[in-house]
């Protein structure tokens, strides 16, 4: 048995396509532990696909409870009967199957996955526990402790060094372009997009943004400055994908933009049809992924808008 623990539609996206192949080359079971996503979902779409999802919700402090709760109460997803595990965070109530020989793999999460962490955590404002824990046990990237066997990244050749041993690529694309018809279907169903029929294909541009003022790094009128400073084209060749975290109102910064679905995953609408915009992104590890067109502006960018 091998298990995914998804925490956003991105994740989920992410473990379908990942499981999917898993299951074509190694003829193992795949279950998807989905945690307080299933609002803006249709799962069930998912289910057809012949993956085992279970959806969890819960206070964030019962989550871990209630997972593991779920895992001895299911026939098949027990914590002894999983071979291997694919976590997209390090910390996880799934761990605890690692006492049982389980593999515990990392799977790309975003760009903190390439960076130091940090140097991550510098930038947000607040007390965060997980840096000065990652720094106390003496690791400083995602995946390096000794429990974790591989890592998944879209772009290998970004990773930091030290990690390269235990680096492999995740091939979103190819994944993707494996499904059959009813699968791809399914994934149109499951975030009720209509992925035969976007409006937006035509889209010159994309601007992938990121929640900068939601996370305290600038303020929200910097943060639409800076946006409204990178495409120098009319509104109408313009797609804003936003960040679900952010609370942006980009119908009133962009008028004529395309505005997408938050919480459909922007690799999502890139892989099912719209292949040929260009994607403009500060720092976002959507332009990690092999084909895209993308222009990452990067911090240098970002750092002449922070104050």
């Amino acid at each position: 048995m091998i298990v995914f623990e998804a925490r956003n539609s991105y994740e989920l996206l992410v473990s379908f396509l990942f499981g999917k192949n898993l299951m074509a080359c190694d003829g193992e079971k795949v279950a998807i532990m989905g945690l307080n996503i299933d609002k803006c979902l249709n799962v069930s779409a998912i289910a057809d696909c012949g993956i085992d999802i279970q959806m969890i919700s819960a206070p964030r402090r019962k989550l871990g409870i209630k997972l593991l709760t779920r895992l001895m109460r299911h026939q098949t997803i027990k914590p002894w009967l999983i071979k291997r595990v694919f976590l997209f965070h390090e910390i996880s109530p799934l761990l605890l199957s690692r006492l049982f020989g389980a593999e515990i793999n990392v799977v790309e999460h975003g760009e903190i996955n390439y960076r130091n962490i940090r140097h991550v955590y510098a930038n947000l404002s607040g007390f965060h526990p997980y840096p000065l824990l990652k720094r106390l046990l003496g690791q400083y990237f995602v995946g390096d402790g000794r429990i974790f066997s591989s890592i998944y990244l879209k772009d290998p050749t970004g990773s930091p060094p030290a990690l390269r041993h235990k680096v492999l690529p995740l091939r979103l694309e190819t994944y993707y372009d494996a499904l059959n018809a009813d699968e791809k279907s399914a994934l149109s169903l499951a975030f009720r997009s209509n992925l035969n029929n976007f409006a937006y294909a035509k889209a010159k541009y994309t601007l992938v943004t990121q929640p900068f003022s939601e996370l305290g790094i600038m303020t929200e009128t910097r943060k639409i400055q800076m946006y409204r400073s990178i495409i120098n084209a009319p509104d109408c060749d313009l797609m804003i994908k936003p960040h679900p975290q952010e609370t942006t109102d980009y119908t009133r910064v962009f008028p004529g933009a395309t505005i997408l679905d938050q919480t459909v995953p922007f690799e999502l609408t890139w892989l099912s049809g719209c292949r040929n915009t260009i994607i403009y992104t500060v720092n976002s590890s959507v332009g990690r992924m092999p084909g895209m067109n993308v222009v990452t502006l990067g911090d240098s960018y970002l750092n002449e808008f922070k104050h």
